[in-house]
């Protein structure tokens, strides 16, 4: 199976690209720290939307390992799963966005 180009899925040239990547990087940042308040106050049902806003703008630039981590931490608030596992994501996320955001 061929790996699918979201650049090219998405009919963008690689600034137009670039440019969503930097967006993306800046909104996903903003909702891991509002993910990390809604799980201070308990608000559940803020993370498991937060979550998967940022996993879906991830499946659709082809940020793999990023929205595979966004969708376990939404099936986790679905499912009331250990939470502390919560954390562990969100810093798996946090390095691939500081390493995405050298990129572009």
């Amino acid at each position: 199976m061929n790996k699918r180009d979201p650049v090219e899925d998405m009919g963008l040239d690689p600034e137009q690209y670039r440019e969503l990547l930097r967006m993306f990087i800046e909104n996903t940042r903003r909702e891991i720290y509002e993910i990390k308040e809604a799980l201070r106050d308990n608000d559940l049902n803020r993370v498991e939307k937060l979550a998967h806003s940022f996993k879906g703008a991830a499946v659709s630039l082809g940020l793999d390992q990023i929205a595979a981590a966004g969708e376990a931490i939404r099936d986790m608030v679905r499912n009331e799963h250990d939470f502390k596992n919560i954390e562990s994501l969100i810093n798996k996320i946090i390095q691939e966005i500081d390493g995405l955001s050298q990129t572009v």
